[in-house]
């Protein structure tokens, strides 16, 4: 009924502007709206959307200061970097809006270069109906304002921060995982339908109620030959109609590559990271942008654009994020030097879920999944589930060995009476003596 309530505001709104195991911590923190100024001017118009038509309907931008009665258009992509005409056959939208509607229940956010690059501001909706903005009235650090100045847009569904982010239960816990092998499991995803789990070299589609019932899989010596020898799968995600996972070869130098596959694991191709990134943890899209997201140390991610072909297509870097874990992060300097970097994922709320583990600190009140806001280059932590284990075990004559460590993380809203409740759920890795067992965390935000 809400989502309803929405899209009849925000279609009233256009029509009037005549076209529209775990323990828990949580931490609340005030929100920022910031601007930032960095990247490289270039006269295309990027924009995109995760919500189709639908959402960009909705959303106006106009030549004129007046979207009622100056030359105005709809965006109505559903892929990034369209290429956008003013219906007056003036020539190319880019850096020539001067004015924004921004429809109740969503957000704007416009950037002054191509692939969501520079100095960024965020527009959202100030009342039902939502807002009309012109945009010399609002200032920028790189130049006067920002009428004609836009060379990017990335629409998204107006982000309210979760309450909470609390463990619910485990399931399965302790296990094997039936005809899942989960011998160094890496990573979890899911396209709304299925589940999708990862080891060092093989995925799994797995059913949606019964995560241990194998559906479909693929390997990595199932990859073009070029690929075959890479023997480590990240954790992997799920977004937009396509599987995406990282690969990598361990100890090695060669390029590591994000390979897609369709929902049915069908190879579609893969793309190689630049030069000198050799292994990635994980890889998560943003479902607004189309951009892939990587970690760079334990508090940046790198983004990138990505160009896929069944032979090698490539990854371009695009800019980096900074994760201010204020508060809720550990406040020792040395103690990140020690962090790993175990999953990743963006939500259908618009949140960016981390799972941070660490190599030796046992019951570290540090260790677990932050949740976080981002908007372009700059994210703020909002929530923190802290999870506490024992991550190496002593062994005689042998010394300590890693027993136990984080891994993948996933969002899927699948309500309190599922047998994986809650929205976020997380991997958890027993290092065993034979075969290794595991644990799916879930954990509520609403």
């Amino acid at each position: 009924m809400k989502s309803k309530l929405i899209g009849t505001l925000a279609l009233l709104s256009l029509m009037l502007f005549s076209c529209q195991v775990g323990t828990e911590i949580s931490t609340m923190q005030n929100e920022e709206v910031s601007t930032l100024q960095a990247g490289e001017e270039n006269s295309l118009m990027s924009v995109n959307s995760n919500m189709g038509t639908k959402a960009t309907d909705y959303v106006r931008i106009g030549k004129d200061d007046s979207i009622t009665s100056g030359t105005s258009r709809a965006l109505t992509a559903s892929q990034p970097e369209m290429h956008y005409n003013w219906p007056d056959g003036s020539g190319e939208v880019t850096d020539s809006i001067s004015s924004l509607h921004v429809p109740a229940g969503y957000e704007v956010i416009v950037y002054r270069y191509v692939d969501y690059k520079g100095e960024y501001r965020v527009f959202g909706p100030n009342s039902s109906t939502g807002s009309y903005y012109v945009l010399n009235k609002f200032s920028m650090t790189s130049d006067k304002d920002w009428s004609n100045k836009i060379s990017s847009l990335e629409i998204r569904t107006k982000v309210n921060v979760p309450s909470k982010l609390s463990w619910i239960k485990d399931n399965p816990s302790d296990s094997e995982f039936g005809d899942v092998n989960v011998n160094e499991v890496q990573g979890v995803a899911n396209d709304g339908n299925s589940w999708y789990i990862c080891n060092m070299t093989r995925i799994y589609k797995c059913e949606k109620d019964n995560i241990t019932n194998v559906i479909g899989s693929t390997a990595t010596g199932d990859l073009p030959s070029t690929l075959r020898s890479y023997d480590h799968w990240g954790d992997l995600d799920f977004k937009n109609g396509n599987l995406y996972a990282p690969l990598y070869k361990q100890d090695s130098n060669n390029r590591a590559v994000i390979v897609k596959y369709t929902r049915l694991l069908n190879y579609v191709g893969f793309a190689y990271f630049p030069s000198g990134v050799s292994s990635v943890s994980y890889v998560t899209v943003n479902p607004n942008t189309n951009l892939f997201y990587v970690a760079d140390g334990p508090k940046k991610l790198k983004v990138y654009k990505g160009s896929f072909s069944a032979t090698g297509g490539s990854l371009t870097y695009c800019f980096t994020v900074d994760l201010d874990f204020g508060s809720l992060g550990h406040s020792d300097g040395s103690w990140w030097n020690d962090v790993w970097r175990q999953g990743g994922e963006f939500g259908d709320d618009n949140m960016f879920y981390y799972v941070l583990d660490h190599k030796s600190d046992e019951d570290s009140k540090f260790t677990g999944i932050y949740m976080f806001k981002i908007d372009g280059p700059k994210a703020s932590a909002k929530r923190f589930a802290n999870i506490q284990y024992d991550p190496d075990t002593w062994y005689p004559f042998v010394g300590a060995k890693r027993r136990s460590e984080l891994e993948g993380i996933t969002y899927w809203d699948l309500g309190s009476h599922s047998s994986y409740p809650g929205q976020v759920h997380a991997l958890f890795l027993s290092l065993e003596a034979d075969e290794d067992d595991a644990w799916l965390m879930h954990y509520k935000t609403k």
